[in-house]
């Protein structure tokens, strides 16, 4: 079984665009046909996450930013892979609660086959019901799940001929659907009360010296918006590079993953080259990869680095990127970004209007509120003042 997620130069309104949701090498030819449409940028999940009955935290968090799950059914798919199932259960939880669209393909398989688990996948259900009779509610679990999904609009490969022809209108409907979310993230980004000041400011810091590589700094207290921020940037200004990358949390994956496989994950998304992955090591392959880095303007961002030894081992090729690349690094500790960035921004508090307006669409669900609770809005906002100042400065001292 493989996994896939597709996204649009590794850009961030939520992580990826597409779930790619499949198992076996009947398959793989369309699959991979489909990973290599121009439209489509893949991250593969086929080497990075360990298998098991339970699908990873790591996966799980995948699916959950995904805005389409496309569910890849052919004859290989079949009960025999409990990580298969428990995705499509995990991919059908976030249709009813986030709101994504799944979009089923029947590859070389009836739907009705599907749809009633008879054939093959009757056969596989038998089994899988003799090995979890003690645990029969997950089987009917995923029986219900692969109902379900067979009813829900998608593509016949019996339809379209040749297999071009099916890749292609699957990407064309894939492409008609973002727009979509990508409006009501626009939207969102409207609620954002006082981001785009701090966005201008951003974006003025990277535009100097535009023939350099150039290393910007996005500092302040938890929960303050440096993630949004960097978010933001990214996804306005991924267009003018010619390679992109966004590693979030990155103290979280070092502690999990160490610092290898962070540089091979940045170098993989930045060459748009799945081998780099595979590598055991960096070492001996490290002259050719920066060789080919060398002709590549980039634009990257670090989110939550916490060690400015981390910093420096992720940055250290920053001399070798093509000039006009740029660095984000986001971190609670201005200390581990001075000496590597050119600039740190230390990221604005919002003032008493946005303030005033952020409390009344989260507290009362709109903006203006009722004049009869705008007295003790301005009371919050008054008291919010006069104590929060402290723990600010309480705060920022120990950064």
């Amino acid at each position: 079984m493989a996994s896939t997620s597709f996204s649009s130069a590794n850009r961030l309104c939520k992580q990826f665009d597409v779930f790619l949701n499949f198992r076996g090498e009947d398959t793989r030819g369309f699959t991979n046909n489909l990973c290599d449409a121009k439209v489509i940028f893949t991250f593969m999940d086929d080497y990075e996450i360990e298998r098991g009955d339970e699908i990873s935290p790591a996966l799980r968090k995948a699916i959950e930013e995904s805005k389409i799950s496309v569910v890849v059914f052919s004859e290989n798919y079949d009960a025999s892979s409990t990580w298969c199932l428990n995705e499509l259960v995990h991919i059908l939880e976030c249709k009813k609660n986030n709101g994504q669209t799944v979009m089923p393909v029947f590859y070389g398989i009836d739907p009705s086959v599907v749809q009633k688990q008879n054939g093959s996948y009757g056969i596989a259900f038998n089994k899988l019901e003799e090995r979890f009779r003690d645990r029969i509610e997950k089987v009917h679990q995923w029986r219900a799940a692969l109902t379900e999904v067979s009813n829900l609009r998608g593509w016949d490969s019996k339809n379209y001929w040749p297999e071009c022809k099916l890749v292609q209108k699957v990407v064309e409907d894939i492409l008609k659907e973002l727009p979509k979310y990508r409006s009501s993230f626009e939207h969102s980004k409207k609620l954002l009360f006082g981001i785009e000041k701090n966005i201008k400011e951003v974006e003025s810091r990277l535009s100097i010296g535009p023939k350099d590589v150039r290393i910007i700094g996005i500092w302040g207290m938890g929960g303050i918006g440096k993630t949004t921020l960097a978010t933001i940037v990214f996804e306005r200004l991924s267009d003018e590079f010619e390679g992109c990358c966004f590693l979030p949390n990155v103290r979280e994956q070092q502690a999990r993953h160490g610092l290898d496989h962070l540089r091979r994950k940045l170098l993989s998304n930045l060459l748009d080259d799945e081998d780099i992955l595979r590598m055991d090591t960096l070492v001996g392959a490290s002259s050719f990869i920066l060789h080919r880095l060398r002709r590549k303007k980039v634009l990257i961002v670090l989110d939550d680095v916490d060690s400015s030894i981390l910093l420096d081992a992720l940055v250290r090729e920053n001399h070798q990127l093509a000039p006009g690349s740029r660095i984000i690094v986001t971190s609670r500790n201005r200390q581990v970004l001075k000496g590597v960035s050119d600039d740190i921004y230390k990221v604005q508090r919002l003032n008493s209007f946005e303030s005033f307006h952020l409390f009344c669409l989260h507290a009362f669900k709109s903006d203006p509120p009722a004049i009869d609770d705008q007295k003790m809005i301005s009371e919050v906002i008054k008291r919010e003042k006069i104590f929060k100042p402290r723990y600010s400065r309480c705060v920022e001292n120990q950064l």
